[in-house]
């Protein structure tokens, strides 16, 4: 068994994202009790779904691909519907950027439920791994642009290293037989 093919290592991963990511919020925005919430609810998702993944409740590459895309896509939704609502016209970008990506990983995972036929289920294949792709390519290039100054830096720098593994186990099982053929 490879490393990515073992989803326990994945699991830790995801909870040790979740764990660091809950501390970078509470230091970043210990003043302003409403966006912490509102930026704790995806590294909360994440941790949920690496503890489901570590404990066995998720056993197959999709369904923690599934589970995880499901989670995030409604947290970031959440997250950044409260942002741009606290924010105003400030939280603008937030709803022309952010909000796309979490919609787009729901319907992504709604795609997959409905019948799209062999075309429409590639194309959101297709999609999917682009996407994964595109996350790795960000964490590595966050990781590149690191600030490590401080304490703070240096917990973001080990949350994007690890979001960077999490990218690429993403993007492996997105390649995966078990997965592709889903789409298929």
């Amino acid at each position: 068994m490879s490393f990515l093919d073992d989803l326990k290592i994945f699991g830790i991963v995801a909870m040790a994202i979740g764990v660091l990511s809950l501390i970078t919020v509470v230091v970043s925005h210990n003043k302003d009790i409403v966006m912490m919430i509102a930026w704790a609810v995806l590294p909360i998702a994440i941790l949920l779904v690496g503890f489901a993944t570590f404990n066995g409740e998720l056993r197959k590459k999709f369904d923690v691909l599934y589970t995880f895309l499901i989670f995030c896509g409604l947290a970031l939704v959440i997250s950044y519907v409260v942002i741009f609502v606290v924010d105003g016209l400030d939280g603008e970008w937030v709803l022309k950027h952010l909000l796309f990506v979490g919609v787009g990983l729901f319907a992504f995972m709604i795609g997959v439920d409905m019948r799209t036929g062999i075309k429409m289920s590639m194309l959101i294949w297709v999609l999917l791994a682009l996407v994964f792709l595109v996350f790795l390519v960000v964490s590595i290039l966050s990781i590149l642009d690191g600030n490590t100054a401080d304490l703070e830096g240096i917990a973001q720098l080990a949350t994007q290293i690890l979001f960077m593994i999490m990218s690429i186990y993403m993007l492996y099982f997105t390649l995966t037989n078990e997965v592709r053929n889903r789409f298929h």
